[in-house]
């Protein structure tokens, strides 16, 4: 080894990084894999295969008299494995404080359950939209199916409403933005369909067969 007896620190490759270790601490620790590779070592640095990060908690260790405080990403049960590794014995995990990283992990899977509950939310909320949207579909049908059979009239009283079941008048001037939103599509589906909505109260539509001088087709 470099200077032979005369160096104060060694230096040791934990899973290629670099640590330089004073010998005084490994001394107090003379029963460890760490002090045994010191002794028994002709070059320097002295290979260690472990997890380089952990490693150096694991020196706080020797250095603090076994308290530790980890952090998130370090778990307890890593260090004690590696710990007993090095051949550290009695080792009080009472002193090896984790609450930073157990805090972190609740924090993680909170955070985890907030985003599920609200792609749930946002599907359930998308799949009422289209709810809706078949509802206003199949009563624009039934609408285009009235006014095909009723030859010879240009408007037709039909009795459905795209909002009876909501249980409430709607008219275009409401200003609820879900029932505003369900009118609009039901009036597009009409149109698409060649009709006009002349009149929608609960519990009836009127609607008006457009000319083909629109460029729409009839409802016949």
């Amino acid at each position: 080894m470099a200077n032979g007896d005369k160096a104060t620190t060694v230096k040791f490759n934990v899973g290629g990084k670099l640590y330089e270790v004073s010998k005084s601490l490994l001394h107090r620790f003379p029963n460890t894999l760490l002090a045994q590779k010191v002794s028994d070592a002709n070059a320097s640095p002295i290979f260690i295969d472990r997890d380089p990060d952990r490693f150096a908690y694991c020196l706080d260790y020797m250095r603090d008299s076994g308290r530790l405080h980890l952090p998130e990403m370090i778990t307890k049960s890593s260090i004690l494995q590696d710990l007993k590794f090095l051949g550290f014995d009695d080792i009080d995990e009472s002193l090896i404080n984790d609450e930073t990283a157990k805090k972190a992990t609740f924090a993680r899977h909170n955070d985890m359950v907030l985003k599920a509950h609200q792609t749930v939310d946002k599907m359930e909320q998308e799949l009422e939209d289209l709810k809706v949207k078949i509802q206003m579909e199949k009563i624009a049908l039934i609408c285009f199916q009235k006014s095909a059979e009723s030859t010879g009239e240009n408007e037709v009283t039909v009795e459905q409403s795209p909002w009876i079941y909501q249980g409430k008048e709607v008219k275009d001037t409401d200003q609820n933005s879900s029932n505003m939103d369900a009118g609009k599509y039901f009036v597009e589906c009409c149109n698409k369909l060649g009709m006009d909505v002349v009149e929608c109260r609960l519990g009836f539509v009127r609607i008006r067969k457009l000319t083909t001088s629109t460029g729409l087709t009839t409802g016949v």
